[in-house]
């Protein structure tokens, strides 16, 4: 070793009193003791040296490895080079020590090196720290138990991070990012991690294991997050302000919670989002206010599945997600939305709208996908649409959706889409089965003067349970569909016939007031309309 190098065992059980000052390029090297134990060379502070054990020179260089440090800060810079910790293990001592300083504290460096080390216990400061530094890296390392105002284990301010191959469990924060707080930085890369029972306490921000601000790019790709709880959005990420691109790609999310929206992600603000998911991960038991998996606002996102051989339709990415009002699965704002081939399966709305997806404002484009049992307590047993400016929904199957409410008060068992006099909403529906509820109700109720597209190749089962419900309704007080909404003979409703009559011209079916009826033309086979162009 060189001049600037300190072998640990010169302090071996012997506590430090005061800060040690190191030269330009320091290597501390420790040695795993010789008893059976195993442990490395330990730090530990003298009673009332609250640290930090080294200081550097600006502009220096420290490579440690192979040490144990107890209970005090490692390491403060105002200015460095590189700093490498390998096969380092901290211990803050958990609550009976709050520390006013990060245990590894960075600033003005040029990277920052964190491989298979340990850091837990660190309380009232993040774990690591990191200010204007141009790469934080981290490795094979595990991050458990520290307790932090934001980023219980990591908290990066304009420095850019990767994180593969590492394990956070049970870290908080108080206001954003229970594992990691990262604000302004050129990317954020995340790769096969797994964030475990990570929680923010407070709603001012959010993300029950990782919070991120004005991050430019962003790649999340085979991360597990499981059991993780935000007071604010995202129980498991919120992120926000990504100007480039976001990739989510085959992580996993089940069992997270948000207080507020996002069960697992809520994304605001993001230009670019692509979200690849498969049935062996996807979103499932998350739950939240409103968007019980996911929460959009302001952002651009690209959902894809893989579809099944058999059927043409994705499998299932989105299982068992709950949200209290709007969006059992999806709660989009203010976004554009397509999802091709997923699958929605037993998501519910347990008071609101929207079973799997809710929409508001914005546009969405559906290409097959599957919708099975989902639940919503108020209109779209599956999607609910309000205010929309366009919304195209092709080769999907609606299978058992379903609402809470009574049958006769049902709106939309599948699908609710409603457009106001201030705006017109294009609805394009082509090849999409329509089929059984459980409740017998409507399967797809339109609503509103101002809607127009086209109805094609669409079969719409109508189901009677005790009271007899039309498949599908167009309700509005002056209702304005174009002559090309329902344009097709093959569209139908199951056993009653074509929705087009002989002349091609366009039946609506009509709800005016408590009674429910065909406004249709005598020599239509719809339902086999009778002279006054009425037949329940």
């Amino acid at each position: 070793m060189g001049e600037d190098s300190i072998e640990l065992r010169d302090f071996d059980d012997c506590p430090i009193h005061s800060t040690i000052v190191l030269g330009q390029e320091t290597t501390i090297a420790g040695r795993l003791r010789p008893d059976p134990s195993g442990r490395t060379t330990e730090f530990t502070p003298a009673s009332g040296f609250e640290g930090p054990y080294f200081a550097l020179p600006d502009g220096a260089n420290l490579y440690v490895r192979q040490a144990t440090f107890l209970r005090a800060p490692v390491v403060s810079t105002i200015t460095a080079g590189w700093l490498d910790f390998e096969y380092v293990t901290i211990d803050g001592g958990g609550s009976y020590n709050l520390h006013t300083v990060s245990a590894i504290d960075v600033s003005d460096a040029q990277s920052l090196l964190i491989d298979r080390c340990v850091i837990k216990n660190w309380r009232g400061e993040s774990a690591v720290t990191a200010r204007s530094v141009q790469e934080v890296t981290v490795k094979k390392s595990s991050f458990i138990s520290n307790l932090a105002v934001g980023g219980g284990a990591l908290h990066l301010i304009n420095s850019s991070l990767e994180v593969r191959d590492s394990r956070f469990e049970r870290n908080s924060a108080f206001f954003g990012g229970g594992a990691i707080f990262i604000d302004s930085a050129e990317y954020a890369t995340l790769y096969r991690n797994t964030f475990l029972e990570n929680s923010v306490t407070y709603q001012l921000y959010g993300g029950g294991a990782i919070f991120a601000y004005a991050v430019e790019r962003i790649n999340s790709e085979v991360n597990k997050f499981v059991r993780n709880d935000s007071d604010g959005m995202g129980g498991a990420m919120l992120l926000t302000r990504v100007p480039e691109h976001l990739l989510i790609n085959l992580d996993s999310y089940i069992d997270n919670h948000s207080t507020n929206c996002g069960g697992a992600l809520a994304l605001l603000e993001a230009a670019e989002v692509e979200i690849v998911s498969r049935s062996a991960g996807g979103f499932s038991g998350n739950s939240a206010s409103c968007g019980g998996a996911l929460y959009l606002e302001e952002s651009v996102v690209e959902v894809s599945g893989r579809s099944v051989a058999e059927t043409g339709l994705g499998e299932m990415i989105f299982w068992h997600n709950t949200a209290d009002s709007k969006g059992g699965a999806i709660n989009a704002v203010d976004s554009y939305l397509r999802v091709s081939s997923g699958g929605f399966g037993g998501n519910i709305a347990s008071d609101g709208d929207g079973g799997a997806i809710s929409l508001l404002r914005g546009a969405a484009y559906l290409p097959g996908n599957s919708f099975e049992y989902n639940q919503a307590e108020g209109k779209g047993g599956a999607i609910f649409a309000a205010d929309v400016s366009s919304l195209e929904i092709d080769h999907s199957r609606f299978l058992n959706n379903s609402l809470v409410v009574p049958v006769w008060q049902s709106q939309g068992a599948a699908l609710y889409v409603q457009s106001p006099d201030t705006m017109n909403t294009e609805l394009r529906l082509y090849h999409n089965n329509f089929l059984q509820s459980h409740s017998g109700a409507n399967q797809v109720l339109l609503r509103g003067a101002e809607l127009f597209g086209e109805f094609v190749d669409n079969i719409v089962f109508r189901q009677g349970n005790g009271q007899v419900e039309p498949g599908l309704i167009c309700d509005g007080a002056q209702p304005n569909l174009e002559v090309d909404f329902i344009n097709h003979h093959r569209s139908m409703v199951e056993g009653c016939g074509p929705l087009l009559n002989s002349s091609n011209e366009n039946p609506l079916l009509l709800e005016q007031g408590p009674l429910t009826y065909h406004a249709v033309y005598a020599d239509s086979p719809v339902l086999g309309a009778g002279s006054d162009g009425r037949n329940i």
